[in-house]
């Protein structure tokens, strides 16, 4: 229970001191409690590996380095987040990372290879996910075959967008040679969902079975990626 109080204090902290969220760019962020419950849900999956986050608004990068012995790698287009994540690191005593920016409509670049990968992709509610297939192209050839990674997105039975939207993105998962092999289902909570207000997110777990390359997503324009 200590160390859980230890958690929910650093994530109270960071929820104080990361940027605000980009409406723009859909950046809705993640509750300090939903943070701290995933801290201790992705210590079997992510412990002591180094992991790719493409995009971390959230900041969970810091608690995973902090409590998990993760070894962030983030590629991110926001600089404001670029500079608080860094400094984050430098306050929590997490020295092996790596940041960069990256704009997720070019390809990753080859040097970029980790463990497993986490993403918590834009929505893209009006176009079939199109934003979280985008994310999924870019960071599946960047784990090994054999790891396991986490896609975070919502599945509400109440809101059929969310399911057709799950529905493409995990048949275009499995064409970037990644299967569902599990699902923790409703567990996360944001500060502000305009739109869906109660809307809930899962944690989606991908196996790598084999190398592929997979159909590339087309009419990637900046607007497309976050409708």
């Amino acid at each position: 229970m200590s160390q859980n109080r230890d958690i929910l204090r650093s994530a109270l902290e960071l929820n104080n001191l990361r940027p605000e969220a980009d409406m723009s760019i859909e950046q809705y962020l993640m509750t300090p409690e939903s943070m701290t419950r995933q801290v201790n849900i992705m210590k079997p999956v992510l412990n002591g590996k180094k992991v790719l986050f493409l995009g971390d608004d959230d900041h969970l990068s810091v608690l995973f380095g902090r409590y998990l012995n993760v070894s962030p790698v983030v590629v991110e287009y926001d600089a404001r987040i670029r500079r608080s994540l860094r400094d984050n690191y430098v306050k929590n005593n997490i020295n092996n990372y790596l940041i960069e920016e990256y704009d997720a409509r070019n390809v990753l670049p080859r040097h970029v290879n980790t463990d497993a990968f986490y993403i918590n992709p834009p929505y893209s509610s009006k176009n079939r996910g199109k934003g979280a297939k985008v994310w999924l192209s870019r960071v599946a050839g960047a784990v090994p075959v054999g790891s396991l990674s986490v896609l975070v997105y919502p599945i509400d039975e109440g809101l059929q967008w969310t399911l057709d939207c799950t529905n493409d993105i995990l048949q275009y998962a499995y064409d970037c040679g990644l299967m569902v092999v599990n699902i923790d289902k409703d567990i996360h909570t944001y500060d502000h969902l305009p739109k869906d207000p109660g809307l809930l997110s899962s944690n989606i777990y991908l196996y790598k079975f084999k190398d592929c390359v997979a159909k590339e997503v087309k009419d990637i324009d900046g607007g497309s990626l976050y409708r």
